[in-house]
């Protein structure tokens, strides 16, 4: 994993969350616990995207990653590859040696938290917590797991994010607003979705990259983005239909990742739309921004794609407190293409 980006393991991480959404069922993973395949999988990515999808992830590694490449002395001891199956007498040789390597520079470069992501990795990774056998002042580099297969598995339990969270500093006084349940229709058959999902990809990445990038984030994301970054996005919320066609996007209609680009681009988006809408968009980011009536409290966030079962949480309260400031800013207009966009949006 050293050698890969953020960019690259964050794709890696998605394309992970897709398989265990749709393929790896809790049950289907208790039992393939000795598979080798999962295993590998799991000891490679599990861990690590436990802490990218949280956001805890990011600054640690790329610290980490310096600290590791600029020890070219300690970084030798763990050169090689790990395939499916490797024998963990071979894997995890060294590795104890690597720890106490670079132990003190990961400390002081990167903290307590740093060193403790570190500890988690190698510890998923199937070898002896390297921490413990520091303390035990254990030379030997041993296995965690026997050759009857990882019980350890963090898929079922990690990495399975809940999907009703919503970050917000205000917790249970704003109210959560309708929980909604979705199903996947049976029409959406095995090549509909792996064609929206391929076609809806990169939109779904830039919009998560946004979303986790941004210093005062919003549950309402659209109001994230410049307004040239709309018109793109708008550009290729058009071009999703001519990649897969509309018969395939709309019987998935309620897959994660379709449903979240049609809440947010749908109206904003639509050709009966886009012109009223972008009239006063800059308009209305600017009054939310501003946060006189500290009405944004109602929308701080991060809502990410799949995470939208709590989506219309404060979504009333922030339209009833901010709406009389757009009014008298932006508008009429600017007052009603926020009700319709938040309308649209399912939460009014």
């Amino acid at each position: 994993m050293l050698k890969n980006s953020l960019e690259e393991i964050g794709e890696l991480c998605d394309i992970l969350n897709v398989i265990i959404e749709e393929c790896l069922t809790t049950s289907v993973i208790q039992d393939c616990l000795t598979n080798e395949n999962l295993m590998f999988v799991d000891q490679e990515l599990g861990q690590t995207c436990t802490y990218f999808h949280k956001n805890i992830f990011n600054t640690d590694y790329k610290c980490m990653r310096n600290i590791i490449l600029k020890k070219p002395e300690c970084y030798k001891m763990i050169r090689g590859r790990n395939l499916p199956g490797l024998n963990p007498l071979i894997k995890c040789k060294k590795q104890t040696a690597f720890y106490e390597c670079i132990h003190d520079d990961i400390k002081q470069s990167c903290g307590e938290k740093g060193l403790r992501i570190l500890d988690d990795t190698i510890f998923n990774y199937g070898c002896k917590h390297p921490k413990k056998l520091l303390l035990s002042k254990s030379s030997k580099d041993e296995p965690l797991f026997s050759d009857t297969g990882n019980k350890h598995l963090t898929f079922n339990v990690a990495y399975k994010i809940d999907n009703s969270f919503i970050i917000t500093k205000y917790g249970e006084s704003i109210t959560k607003g309708n929980k909604f349940y979705y199903k996947i229709s049976n029409d959406c058959t095995h090549y509909n979705l792996m064609k929206s999902r391929s076609c809806t990809y990169n939109i779904i990445y830039e919009w998560r990259e946004t979303i986790i990038n941004a210093k005062n984030p919003m549950t309402i994301s659209v109001f994230l983005f410049s307004y040239e970054e709309l018109l793109n996005m708008c550009d290729n919320y058009a071009n999703i239909f001519l990649c897969s066609g509309l018969e395939n996007i709309l019987s998935c209609t309620d897959d994660s990742n379709v449903r979240f680009i049609r809440d947010n681009l749908a109206y904003s988006c639509s050709p009966n739309n886009i012109s009223e809408f972008l009239k006063s968009f800059n308009c209305v980011k600017r009054i939310i921004n501003d946060n006189h009536g500290n009405c944004k409290k109602f929308i701080t966030g991060r809502l990410l794609p799949g995470e939208d079962q709590r989506k219309c949480k404060g979504i009333v309260q922030f339209y009833d407190c901010i709406s009389n400031d757009v009014k008298r800013t932006c508008g009429e207009n600017g007052k009603q293409q926020l009700w319709k966009y938040l309308n649209e949006y399912g939460c009014l």
